[in-house]
C-alpha cells in the first residue's frame, strides 16, 4: 500500500479503517453504485464481475475501490466474496478520511520539495539573474504575413517576412486580445512572455520580439521549417533507434534548461516539438509554463510564501503525470513523465495511455502507475528494438518519488541511454542529425501542410477593454 514514507499517513490510514466480515457469495459493492469507500482484503478471496461475467479474483492484501473515490464516479464492476469462502474479512476506508490522507501526503510532498528547493535556490536565482533578452530590430509595421503554420486556442502562428531582413523569415504567434480576456488568461500570456524571454537554449524556440495593436498581441520567433515531431512520427509510424535517441536528447537538453531557468513547461508533447531544417529539435509553446518554485503574497497577512508545488490540472491527458490527476501536487518532474510517454510512442507507434479517447481509462492507467499499483507494460518487440530505451521509459513513467529527474533534471540527460552521444557536440550543433527534413528555402512550408492546408489567416475585431495587462508588449 505505501510507497510513501510518512508515518502520519500510515497511522491515519490504520486508525480510520473499519473492519467488516462477509460470507461466501455476499456483495461488497455493486456495479453502478456510487463509490464512497475503498477496501482492503485481510482474509479470503473476492471475485470481480462486469455484468454477469467474472473478470478476475483478488487475494489477501488486494486494495480496490479507490479509483471511484479519486474520480467521483460510480463503480465500474461488482465485487463479491468468492463462493465457498467461510469468512472474508474486509477493511474499508470512507471518503472523508481518504481526502485527509491525500492532504497529508500533499503536505509531506511540500516539505520534501522545500528541502530540494533550499539546496538549489541560490544557484537558481543566479541563473535567473543572468538571463538577458534583447529584442530584434524588427518593427510590426514592416512585416508581411504569408501562410499559416499552426493554430492555437487564442490565435494562429503564421510565416512572416520583414522588409528590413531580406532573405529571412520568422514565425509570428498572433493572439486575440478579446479571446484572452474573455477566457481570463491574461496572466498566462504574460507568463509565456516571461518564460520565453528567460530562455537561452538552442533547443528552445527563440523569442525575437513582442508587439501589440488594437486587436492582438504578438510573439515573433525564429521559424523552424521542418514541421512538428508529431507529423514526422505519424509519417514514419516507428522511428529508427538513432532518430529517437537524437531527437529525445535535443528535447531533454531543452527541458533541463527550462527547469534550470526556474520554469515547468506543463505541456510537453510531440506537437510542441519542432524539427529544424538542420534536423535539430526545438521545444515551443510555453503557454502553460509556470515559474516553479515561485513566490506568492498572501492577501490577508501580506507575507510572502515560497510555493514549491503546483496543483492546476492542465496539459494533454495522454502526457499528464499522475500527480496532475491525483491532485497531490506536482513539481518539474511532471515534464519528465511526458518525455517517457514520447519515447514510448517513438518506438511503439502509439502513446502508452491512448485509450481511444476514453479519458477515464487513460487516467486510470496513469494513476495505477502513479500509485505504484502497476508498472508500465513494455512489449517484447520494443525491448528487442532498444533495451536502453525501454529502461529509460521505465525510469520516467514511474511514481513521482521514484522518477528519474525528480531531484535533479540533469539526471535524465546523463542516463546511459544517451551514452552514444557527444553531448557537447550536440549542444554546439556539430553533430550530424540522423534525419534532416526537406526544405528548399526559408519560405518552404511543405512540412506544415499536413496540419494547416485548410486553415486561413484569421481576422480579429478591435479590443476596447482595459489594456493595462498587455502594456509591456
Amino acid at each position: 500500500m505505501f510507497d510513501h514514507d510518512s508515518a502520519d499517513v500510515k497511522t491515519l490510514f490504520i486508525q480510520e479503517l473499519e473492519k467488516r466480515v462477509y460470507k461466501g457469495g455476499e456483495y461488497i459493492c455493486k456495479e453502478g453504485d456510487s463509490g464512497e469507500e475503498l477496501y482492503v482484503i485481510e482474509v479470503g478471496r473476492v471475485d470481480v464481475y462486469v455484468g454477469e461475467i467474472k473478470v478476475g479474483t483478488m487475494e489477501v492484501g488486494a486494495v480496490f475501490g479507490e479509483l471511484s473515490l479519486i474520480y467521483g464516479t460510480n463503480r465500474t464492476a461488482s465485487c463479491r466474496v468468492a463462493e465457498g469462502t467461510e469468512e472474508c474479512v474486509i477493511y474499508s476506508l470512507s471518503k472523508i478520511p481518504f481526502r485527509r490522507i491525500q492532504a497529508t501526503i500533499a503536505m509531506s510532498s511540500i516539505e520534501v520539495s522545500m528541502e530540494t528547493f533550499n539546496k538549489e535556490m541560490s544557484s537558481l536565482s543566479e541563473e535567473q539573474e543572468q538571463a538577458t533578452w534583447v529584442p530584434a530590430e524588427v518593427e510590426l509595421g514592416e512585416m508581411t504575413t504569408h501562410s499559416v503554420l499552426g493554430q492555437g486556442t487564442f490565435g494562429q502562428v503564421t510565416l512572416v517576412t520583414a522588409s528590413s531582413k531580406a532573405g529571412e523569415s520568422f514565425a509570428m504567434k498572433r493572439m486575440s486580445k478579446q479571446s484572452i480576456v474573455d477566457s481570463e488568461h491574461q496572466q498566462r500570456v504574460i507568463l509565456e512572455k516571461n518564460a520565453l524571454q528567460a530562455m537561452e537554449c538552442e533547443f528552445i524556440i527563440r523569442l525575437l520580439g513582442t508587439y501589440q495593436d488594437d486587436s492582438s498581441v504578438y510573439f515573433l520567433s525564429d521559424v523552424v521549417m521542418g514541421g512538428d515531431l508529431m507529423s514526422y512520427m505519424i509519417e514514419q509510424d516507428i522511428l529508427k533507434n538513432e532518430e529517437a535517441n537524437f531527437l529525445l536528447a535535443n528535447l531533454c537538453e531543452g527541458i533541463a534548461h527550462c527547469h534550470e531557468k526556474g520554469f515547468i513547461h506543463r505541456d510537453i508533447k510531440p506537437e510542441n516539438c519542432l524539427i529544424g531544417s538542420d534536423g535539430y529539435l526545438k521545444l515551443c509553446d510555453f503557454g502553460l509554463a509556470k515559474r516553479l518554485p515561485s513566490t506568492v503574497v498572501l492577501p490577508k497577512s501580506g507575507t510572502t510564501e515560497v510555493v514549491t508545488l503546483a496543483f492546476t490540472m492542465c496539459g494533454t491527458p495522454e502526457f499528464m503525470a499522475p500527480e496532475f490527476v491525483l491532485s497531490t501536487g506536482y513539481t518539474k518532474s511532471a515534464d519528465w513523465w511526458a518525455v517517457g510517454a514520447i519515447l514510448y510512442e517513438m518506438h511503439c507507434g502509439r502513446n502508452p495511455f491512448d485509450k481511444g479517447g476514453d479519458l477515464k481509462k487513460t487516467f486510470k492507467a496513469v494513476c495505477m502507475i502513479g500509485m505504484g499499483r502497476e508498472q508500465i507494460k513494455i512489449n517484447s518487440s520494443f525491448l528487442k528494438k532498444d533495451k536502453k530505451a525501454t529502461q529509460l521509459v521505465q525510469k520516467l513513467l514511474a511514481p513521482d518519488a521514484k522518477r528519474l529527474g525528480r531531484v535533479r533534471s540533469r539526471e535524465v540527460c546523463e542516463d546511459s541511454y544517451f551514452a552514444c552521444h557527444k553531448w557537447d557536440d550536440m549542444c554546439s550543433k556539430k553533430a550530424t542529425a540522423p534525419y534532416v527534413p526537406k526544405c528548399s528555402d526559408h519560405m518552404d512550408v511543405s512540412n506544415f501542410e499536413r496540419s494547416t492546408k485548410k486553415l486561413e489567416i484569421e481576422h480579429y475585431d478591435a479590443y476596447t477593454g482595459d489594456s493595462e495587462w498587455c502594456k509591456d508588449f
